[in-house]
């Protein structure tokens, strides 16, 4: 026997074994090598078969699922909702040394994400579920299902963008659904998170797109206000305009006060003149550390005229109820609803500073 003949019985084995997790049957085992040696597929397209086929992709959903039924655990989501999974999968994503890739093709600078992700360098990241390094499946989600949604076009905003990840994955799945003509646009505040997204937009090769990126902070009207200088912006998140006195103004990764030394002056932009960049919007990612009642409330015609999904962080009790009740009261449907999780303390200076995890609401336009 060739060594080419012993390679190929070993690869289906391993094909059947590490992606179906059974022995081969004989027969699917019979066709798949004859098919190998004969040239008529390679090993790569093979493996893209087997991680297309439906035994597999039933058989990675229940591995990576979490038991929605079982009354301690509140998803978001059930087990029905995993299936737009299956309409995103990229067979032709690889690994990139320096890079993790998740399973849609969009990817991320390992040495620009937070300590901890050192571990993804050169990884591809299974479907999101329950979680994947950055998000929960809920955000995921809410973001397929937006770009399911969307025509011949694709426009996606995403305020208080960070490194600016919900740009590259919802540009890589319109991609994945044949979608031309794509719209962008990323707002960041903070001057090294903004670096940061503009470095994740070169790496994702999205600059042929329409894309527009702003340095801002976002508000109900345009303006300047004072910012914490950060001195580590990969690390350091949860900053937000800075209204009294330096202290207490900023919170850190898990809502605690933290000092900060210095501050300097951003701009502030109208989020009504960012809703008014396109005629719609098929989805607006929301993550601005309190203040998305605020701006929502105060551009609500517009919101509803021009958005069709959106997907909110949320970073207290307060502000889950607050989002909801303005939007119920306007005429959103809410698809999926994660609340934040708390830890009660009589210390804490408030209840953002409860929160333990943020939580996630996906809000639909019933009229767009």
């Amino acid at each position: 026997m060739s060594r080419r003949e012993i390679d190929c019985t070993d690869f289906v084995e391993l094909l059947y074994r590490s992606l179906l997790g059974r022995d081969p049957d004989p027969d699917g085992y019979a066709g798949h090598l004859a098919r190998l040696r004969s040239g008529a597929v390679g090993c790569e397209q093979l493996m893209s078969e087997f991680i297309n086929c439906a035994e597999f992709k039933a058989r990675d959903r229940r591995e990576h699922a979490i038991d929605c039924d079982d009354p301690r655990v509140y998803a978001g989501y059930t087990d029905s909702d995993l299936g737009i999974f299956d309409q995103f999968r990229n067979a032709a994503v690889r690994p990139t040394e320096g890079f993790v890739t998740d399973f849609i093709g969009s990817r991320a600078r390992v040495s620009l994400l937070w300590r901890g992700c050192e571990g993804l360098d050169g990884k591809i990241h299974p479907i999101p579920i329950p979680s994947d390094y950055h998000a929960e499946a809920i955000e995921w989600i809410g973001t397929l299902r937006a770009v399911l949604a969307a025509k011949n076009r694709f426009a996606m905003m995403e305020l208080g963008a960070g490194h600016g990840p919900w740009l590259a994955a919802s540009a890589k799945a319109a991609e994945l659904r044949g979608i031309g003509r794509i719209v962008l646009c990323g707002v960041e505040p903070d001057p090294g998170r903004f670096a940061l997204m503009s470095q994740n937009v070169k790496d994702n090769a999205l600059e042929h797109y329409s894309i527009t990126l702003i340095e801002a902070a976002v508000g109900t009207s345009d303006g300047t206000v004072r910012w914490p200088r950060i001195a580590d912006p990969a690390n350091d998140a949860g900053a937000r305009p800075l209204t009294g006195s330096c202290g207490g103004d900023r919170l850190g990764d898990r809502g605690d006060p933290v000092r900060c030394s210095e501050t300097i002056e951003i701009a502030i932009v109208s989020f009504g003149r960012l809703l008014a960049r396109q005629p719609v919007w098929d989805l607006i990612h929301i993550d601005i550390q309190g203040s998305e009642v605020e701006i929502c409330n105060a551009f609500a015609d517009e919101l509803l005229a021009s958005a069709r999904y959106l997907v909110v962080g949320t970073h207290s009790r307060k502000l889950d109820g607050d989002l909801m009740e303005l939007m119920f009261r306007t005429g959103w449907h809410l698809d999926h609803e994660k609340p934040t999780r708390m830890a009660f303390s009589t210390d804490a200076a408030g209840l953002e500073q409860m929160t333990v995890q943020d939580g996630t609401q996906v809000w639909r336009n019933p009229r767009l």
